[in-house]
């Protein structure tokens, strides 16, 4: 069992969920440096999928989504622990499936049950039953995230005022909440937990919500005319459109 921001409740998830939410807010909205990069990755993935989609574009919808899944990682990881992944890295399709894995298992109304109730895992059929459809891939993935964790730990302790990146700030507020003797909302297995939770919501729901858009604009092409209309008005198209554009852009937002 773990808490994080799925299982917590009460003022330990309260005070989770403002934290998150002030560094999402800094990072995911932020200007700058942060969007440059963001801009920079999302030119990556429109050549990567030019590069990889074949003749008459065959291989559409596997290829897009294989593209998303690796922009909107490396978007969220680049915000998460500052760091991105290439393409022939060993982390990308683990990553890929092991929250594709989650995904399904949280399907499973026995997964919110035994961790609620840990101590069910103990009872021999609910036990394999666990093992079985719920809890093995969640396993897998919550030591995938312990270790990335424990490596971004060890380079913000080599530079404790490096804020740079959303797990710097959590290491940052963890060591805060110690010292003044708070050892519940941020402890080692809080933080673990809740850069879990943070990458499987910000990694599959922003590669869905994306993919159903695209799909939606091509079997509606009126409503891509009206899209790339305003665009084209608003913005020009000259350049790439950035987050401050966004009050001028009614329809699309």
């Amino acid at each position: 069992g773990y808490n994080g921001l799925v299982f917590n409740h009460g003022k330990v998830y309260e005070a989770q969920i403002r934290f998150v939410r002030q560094q999402m807010r800094s990072f995911g909205q932020g200007g700058g440096p942060w969007e440059q990069r963001v801009i920079g990755l999302i030119e990556e993935l429109i050549g990567d999928w030019k590069a990889r989609l074949g003749p008459s574009g065959t291989g559409l919808i596997k290829t897009l989504k294989n593209a998303l899944f690796h922009v909107v990682n490396n978007i969220f990881f680049l915000m998460l622990e500052g760091n991105t992944f290439k393409r022939e890295d060993p982390e990308p399709p683990m990553i890929q499936n092991l929250l594709r894995g989650m995904v399904l298992s949280m399907g499973q109304p026995m997964t919110f049950l035994l961790n609620a109730c840990p101590g069910l895992q103990s009872i021999p059929l609910l036990g394999r039953l666990a093992e079985q459809h719920c809890l093995r891939m969640g396993r897998d993935y919550h030591a995938f995230m312990k270790t990335r964790v424990a490596k971004a730990r060890a380079k913000w302790e080599a530079n404790p005022d490096d804020d740079s990146c959303i797990l710097y700030q959590l290491f940052a507020e963890q060591k805060r909440r110690m010292a003044n003797g708070d050892k519940k909302v941020f402890n080692d297995e809080e933080v673990n937990a809740t850069a879990a939770d943070l990458v499987l919501g910000g990694s599959e729901s922003p590669k869905n919500a994306l993919l159903y858009a695209l799909c939606w604009l091509a079997k509606y092409p009126a409503e891509e005319e009206r899209c790339q209309a305003e665009l084209a008005e608003k913005v020009g198209r000259e350049r790439r459109v950035v987050w401050s554009d966004r009050p001028r852009l009614p329809y699309l937002w």
